[in-house]
């Protein structure tokens, strides 16, 4: 795509100011300590558990049917490095929003979970939590996920992070999609390491429902809901889909991630363009391009060729 940049600019008006706003509606995530809470390279395992209500309401949805383990929940993280990743899958998504730098690997408890009460039996979320938790510890071994020391590699006696993927869930239980925390009501000790309950802030893992709309709106919840654990509890305003960590609902969270996230993260690079002139720009999402136009001392557009 050949064009002058004052063209380009006026077409695509994609502007970024150094101020992010927060909203809540959709993700129940708020700020907690300075960001970022995991590394931003290297690797992080993650322990993913699917989860029912024993009173989930049928809904007529082919993205996971009610009392039944999802039939892409097996591939929904890869176990280890390397090797291929099925498409839409977590590992994948960070793979290659990071170019290799950036690896999520886990395991998937291989059964649905059902809780043993319907939900007005439970008082708060960490209750529930806990529950489903305890359902699975005699068929985990917990202690190899306390990979992490903070946001260094290392060992620090607390597990690193946990996924609970609700079916459905009301609004009696959580008004979110998603949150970047686990609340388990109080500690939970497991072969020899600790789960600890996040009351606030970030940490411990990732509480969210919906998952009977399948696998892509599941897949994209957990990603923006991680992207708080590398970028902080607050979200990008006035970007569509363009973003990870939009504003708006999480489940339309564009493909890929927005050049200013990963260029954060050090994931990319800018080339800064001044003064006037033609470029050729490829495909952002395969070329990684992305051209920065200053328009003041702390403003400037970013511009992105994005083909798919």
């Amino acid at each position: 795509m050949k064009a002058k940049w004052g063209f380009i600019i006026v077409v695509l008006s994609i502007f970024f100011s150094l101020k992010l706003l927060a909203v809540e509606e959709y993700c129940g995530t708020t700020s907690g300590s300075s960001a970022p809470y995991i590394p931003t390279n290297g690797n992080i395992k993650v322990y993913v558990i699917f989860a029912q209500f024993k009173d989930d309401p049928q809904i007529d949805n082919n993205g996971w049917a009610k009392n039944d383990y999802p039939g892409w929940a097996n591939t929904f993280v890869n176990p280890s490095t390397g090797g291929s990743y099925p498409w839409d899958n977590l590992s994948h998504y960070f793979n290659e929003m990071s170019n290799g730098t950036f690896q999520v690997i886990g395991d998937v408890y291989d059964d649905l979970v059902i809780t043993d009460y319907n939900q007005s039996y439970y008082s708060s979320i960490g209750q529930v939590n806990r529950e489903i938790i305890l359902k699975v510890d005699p068929y985990v071994n917990f202690a190899e996920y306390d990979n992490l020391n903070g946001n260094s590699p290392g060992s620090d006696g607390i597990v690193d992070f946990i996924y609970i993927i609700y079916r459905n869930a009301t609004s009696s239980h959580w008004y979110y999609t998603g949150i970047a925390r686990l609340q388990v009501s109080s500690t939970i000790d497991v072969d020899g390491k600790q789960i600890i309950n996040t009351s606030t802030g970030v940490g411990g893992g990732v509480q969210q429902r919906g998952g009977y709309n399948g696998r892509d709106y599941t897949l994209y919840v957990a990603a923006h809901e991680m992207g708080h654990y590398l970028l902080g509890g607050n979200h990008i305003q006035n970007v569509s889909n363009l973003a990870l960590m939009t504003g708006g609902p999480v489940w339309n969270a564009s493909r890929g991630m927005h050049s200013w996230e990963r260029q954060k993260l050090g994931w990319i690079n800018y080339t800064d363009k001044s003064t006037d002139g033609s470029v050729t720009m490829s495909d952002y999402m395969t070329a990684d391009q992305v051209y920065r136009v200053p328009i003041s001392s702390s403003e400037y557009f970013l511009i992105e060729n994005r083909k798919r």
